[in-house]
């Protein structure tokens, strides 16, 4: 094991990108995340990017003029007709994403869809089936593994810092009204699905797969959304440590947290994640770590960049590199259907009120 507390500066930096601009990039949708985050990484990074389609071709010419981007489509077979994209980046609601991705990989263009790809884990399965069929790349916009609070717990735990892991826990505590996402009001399954999956992806990003799942969900009378908007969910694994998630998104005071905690038998992770505090501007994600042998004595790791727009230059990175070596990425389809089946898991726990086992 490494001796730790160690300089910050002794953890790996973002990787370079070599010639980012060698793909063509196509973005349906031009909503708040796509010139909040896809546009601002793709032009801090130098990415090409051939175009924009939105249903909403105002909006699309707006964010075209905004960033540069040369190309306004009026509809997908339009995209799909210029022979300068290579990538496709879908950035719209799922039940959307869901019809758009056959004709895309059937173009033969590589896809990075957001997350979830699917509101099911069925018809996510048949999506990556589409794209490996078509022998086309599908990967998921799983940002959080990129964030730069989570590249260094990652690097961390694949450093054995941490000994034998005993408790992780994530808990982020907010507001929102979610006038951003006006799509999501009428959701049955809300909070879970569209949030705290970055949570759950990310606990199978570090740790691997939990035997069991149990979940509890807080529904708000007269509330404008009517899925769940605070969860608590346990997730026990197999080595013997419990990971616990608990997400609140009402929180109307001023308070906001979003804090990690990793504690293992040999060290100790705690830090924030920035992106949950004025959101999508955030703070800088910390780490701070303590050893064992000196639990007095915090390192404090300041990681390079930020959640937004940072993390998402870094999945469209690790997709090119993909394309580029014919392997896939490690945020691919395949992987991304575990974690919706997960989701699943945890509604089942949710509805059931009972324990449920997370076998595949």
């Amino acid at each position: 094991m490494t001796n730790f507390p160690v300089p910050s500066e002794s953890l790996a930096p973002f990787p370079a990108v070599e010639a980012p601009d060698r793909y063509g990039i196509a973005i349906v949708g031009a909503g708040d995340i796509v010139t909040s985050a896809h546009l601002p990484a793709y032009q801090k990074m130098g990415y090409r990017v051939s175009g924009l389609f939105d249903i909403d071709q105002d909006r699309a010419q707006r964010a075209a003029a905004d960033f540069g981007v040369p190309q306004v489509y009026r509809d997908l077979d339009a995209l799909l007709s210029d022979d300068t994209v290579n990538v496709v980046d879908i950035a719209v609601p799922p039940w959307a994403q869901e019809t758009m991705v056959e004709p895309i990989a059937h173009a033969g263009r590589h896809l990075l869809c957001q997350k979830p790809l699917a509101v099911q884990a069925a018809r996510g399965a048949q999506l990556v089936a589409t794209a490996e069929q078509a022998g086309v790349q599908l990967a998921v916009n799983v940002n959080m593994r990129w964030s730069p609070a989570i590249r260094t717990l990652k690097q961390l735990i694949d450093r054995d810092s941490f000994g034998q892991l005993t408790r992780v826990q994530l808990q982020i505590n907010f507001w929102d009204t979610w006038e951003t996402w006006p799509w999501l009001a009428d959701v049955d399954e809300l909070l879970i699905r569209y949030d705290a999956i970055h949570l759950i992806d990310t606990l199978r990003y570090l740790f691997g797969e939990p035997e069991s799942v149990y979940g509890t969900a807080s529904y708000l009378p007269n509330h404008t959304v009517r899925g769940e908007t605070d969860v608590v969910l346990v997730y026990r694994y197999a080595a013997g440590f419990t990971a616990v998630i608990h997400d609140n998104a009402n929180n109307w005071a001023e308070d906001t947290a979003a804090e990690f905690r990793v504690e293992g038998s040999a060290g100790i992770a705690k830090g924030i994640l920035g992106v949950w505090y004025d959101y999508p501007v955030g703070r800088a994600d910390r780490v701070d770590f303590c050893t064992r042998s000196a639990p007095g004595q915090w390192a404090t790791f300041a990681p390079p960049g930020r959640w937004v727009p940072d993390a998402w230059a870094w999945t469209m990175a690790e997709l090119f590199a993909a394309i580029d070596e014919d392997r896939a990425p490690i945020h691919n389809g395949g992987d991304h259907v575990r974690t919706l089946e997960l989701v699943e898991k945890t509604y089942q726990s949710v509805h059931t009120r009972e324990e449920v086992g997370c076998e595949a």
